[in-house]
């Protein structure tokens, strides 16, 4: 697995250092499908990145394709997770991904996963607690079509119900869970 260091450098800068981590073990983790009935969702997964950074990201990402709400999930100190509830096409959604400043491998994902789908953590790995909501990006391309399922997922997760923005949804109340297994270092 490789891992990052980030060291801040003057002028909002970063010098990222990678290097090549052995693993403790490999094990098996609880994570959601952004496949839905009539596309995906968009899931982003930021590795060793500043929470401004990920905002900013974000935001230039809701300008550009006219994203609507995004929830923004802790998943360590330097690790988030970005959910956009609303469906897309897999190209779509690919593009997007592929444009933003998300691990590069997680926009990969698809490709290597038997059911061609992005899956996120929502559980524990090994010590490290479930991800945690931190906010909703507010945008103001609200009206786009949502999926119901990822919306009940987001509350059931924790994003309070004033967050959510349910309307216009696609009526689809499921959520496809997955077990995978992961490094765990």
């Amino acid at each position: 697995m490789t891992r990052a260091l980030c060291i801040p450098l003057p002028r909002g800068k970063e010098l990222i250092l990678k290097a090549r981590v052995r693993c403790r073990e490999m094990i098996w983790v609880e994570g959601i499908s952004a496949k839905v009935p009539d596309g995906f969702v968009v899931f982003l997964d930021y590795d060793c990145a500043p929470v401004q950074s990920v905002v900013e990201d974000v935001e230039r990402l809701q300008e550009y394709y006219k994203l609507g709400p995004a929830y923004l999930f802790q998943t360590w100190s330097r690790g988030f997770h970005v959910i956009v509830p609303e469906v897309y096409t897999l190209d779509q959604v690919y593009k997007i991904l592929s444009s933003s400043n998300a691990d590069p491998s997680h926009a990969n994902a698809y490709k290597y996963n038997p059911y061609r789908t992005w899956v996120l953590r929502v559980g524990l790995k090994g010590e490290k607690q479930p991800p945690e909501y931190i906010a909703m990006l507010i945008s103001p391309y609200a009206n786009n079509l949502k999926n119901l399922g990822h919306l009940n997922h987001l509350a059931f997760r924790g994003v309070p119900e004033d967050d959510l923005l349910r309307d216009p949804n696609d009526g689809h109340d499921g959520v496809i869970s997955s077990f995978y297994r992961t490094k765990h270092w």
